[in-house]
């Protein structure tokens, strides 16, 4: 995307409060692009939040779209400019219809856990990604399986190596370079990006950034009120997470990770800044001076990244690099019709319940669990959550072993998934003395399957939608964000049959 023109700062456009019934049927018109923000809504009916809003730039009850210049200067008193925040929207006027238009889940008091979900229209309308080759068409079976572990981010010693062995992955950054034999290398990920015209652009990125600042005038304060008369404990991290981290560290699916076991945590974001999850990497785009994703280089043994640029009024202070590709699944892939009461079915010597037939996973388990991830889910969030264990016969696997408390009964798994509040498979983990079988290929299939049950939290039902082609909307779809260089993860969701479709990122905004 070419860079937008910069222009003064304009009125920004309205928000509106919704109920989840009032917004779930227009998200529901927009899948499977809109199923982060779906999700988070259709989590929270069940799992209700004081201080969770959903807000949305057309009022309850009216077609989505920008309201026009006439109806901007009644809009509610809660749209109120930012004083430093600019627009780079060239005239401030409204774009003609049809317009994009944006939602939002929010939740500031979540702290360390994601607290915004966005979604604009555009996503659905005109997401352009490049190719993306299927890991099989680019790697052998042998040559995923020596780096299960690969995560750019946490080993870029590894990941040099494996683009120096696999030169047919990378390309070279300049031609002169590269007939030398010098250049550093540059994966060969792909950046999904809005592909309209600028006036469509501006409109969304004008959406953001009025968001940007309602929640800083509105809902910031009472959110940094509760922390200085109470829980400081996101204050007190807050200097080592103002950093700016260019590189990723957040991993939403680990299915092929090392054991994570004495992993430091993602740190908690500045309880002054927005920590934005599963954000479309075009509309990131926007955020930025250069209307480009920053590319990742690695060079030696060490990662080089460019850093972001961001307009006026915006910090960033951090952001993935590189983004996640995001496959969905339509419900065919995972429960195909007449089998959906069906299990999954596992290799001989493995079952999704314990000794006891107890399934998913149980309260006493999640000390373990949550020593096998560097994502920072807290226990009473992981009860919330449709969970699918593993159990092996002959006991379990020896770092789990260690783990157990209790009595014998007390038995642990070998390989766990969740699907997250946003709907995503999440912490999907098998233990190492238990890979290269299968497991991680049936665990997603089943916890795809079990968590979009009709009657539980992502149904259709829970939600009160009841027609039919907004049912087979809301319950169709599935899916699972994995970092571009989990080539063993990525393989698995391929085998299932998920398509990438976007690339999105989680990241730390503030806004100055």
């Amino acid at each position: 995307m070419s860079p937008l023109p910069t222009a003064p700062q304009i009125e920004p456009c309205a928000f509106y409060e919704h109920s989840a019934q009032s917004i779930i049927p227009h998200l529901a018109g927009q899948m499977p692009y809109a199923s982060p923000v779906l999700r988070r809504i259709q989590h929270s009916l069940s799992y209700p939040s004081p201080t969770a809003k959903i807000l949305a730039t057309f009022p309850p009850g009216s077609a989505p779209g920008c309201i026009s210049e006439s109806a901007t200067s009644s809009a509610p008193a809660t749209a109120v400019p930012s004083a430093n925040l600019r627009s780079t929207s060239g005239s401030g006027s409204v774009p003609s219809s049809p317009s994009p238009w944006l939602a939002a889940h929010v939740d500031l008091f979540r702290g360390r856990e994601t607290q915004i979900i966005v979604y604009s229209s555009l996503e659905a309308e005109c997401t352009l990604l490049p190719q993306i080759n299927p890991v099989a068409d680019s790697i052998s079976p042998s040559a995923v399986s020596r780096y299960l572990g690969l995560d750019t981010s946490a080993n870029p010693v590894k990941a040099d190596k494996f683009n120096k062995e696999h030169p047919s992955l990378t390309t070279d950054t300049h031609t002169s370079e590269a007939s030398s034999g010098n250049a550093p290398l540059i994966p060969k990920y792909a950046v999904a990006s809005l592909s309209t015209d600028s006036s469509r652009l501006e409109s969304a990125q004008h959406q953001l950034l009025s968001l940007l600042s309602h929640l800083k005038t509105h809902l910031l304060p009472e959110y940094l009120s509760s922390l200085s008369n109470g829980d400081s404990s996101e204050a007190t991290a807050s200097s080592s997470a103002s950093t700016p981290m260019v590189v990723a560290t957040t991993m939403t699916n680990e299915a092929s990770s090392s054991s994570a076991a004495g992993a430091s945590l993602i740190p908690p974001p500045d309880p002054r800044a927005f920590l934005i999850g599963t954000l479309h990497t075009g509309l990131f785009e926007l955020l930025l001076e250069s209307g480009k994703y920053p590319r990742l280089n690695l060079g030696g043994d060490i990662i080089h990244s460019s850093d972001p640029d961001p307009i006026p009024g915006l910090r960033i202070h951090r952001f993935d690099n590189p983004p996640y590709y995001k496959y969905y699944f339509p419900r065919a892939k995972f429960s195909p019709q007449g089998k959906a009461d069906i299990e999954t079915p596992l290799p001989s010597g493995y079952r999704y319940h314990d000794r006891r037939g107890r399934r998913g996973v149980l309260p006493f388990q999640l000390d373990l669990v949550q020593s096998r991830t560097i994502i920072p889910r807290p226990r009473r969030q992981l009860l919330t959550l449709p969970s699918v264990a593993i159990y092996h016969d002959d006991g379990t696997a020896s770092s789990a072993r260690d783990m157990t408390e209790g009595s014998a009964d007390d038995e642990m798994p070998i390989a766990w998934a969740f699907l997250g509040v946003d709907g995503a498979v999440a912490t999907l983990f098998v233990e190492p003395d238990h890979r290269g079988r299968g497991l991680a290929l049936a665990l997603s299939m089943e916890t795809m399957r079990k968590g979009m049950s009709p009657d539980g939290v992502f149904g259709a039902k829970q939600a009160g939608v009841m027609d039919e082609r907004t049912v087979e909307a809301v319950e169709g779809w599935v899916h699972a964000e994995v970092a571009g260089f989990n080539w063993a993860s990525r393989r698995v969701m391929e085998k299932i049959g998920g398509e990438v479709l976007t690339t999105a990122i989680w990241t730390i905004i503030e806004v100055l």
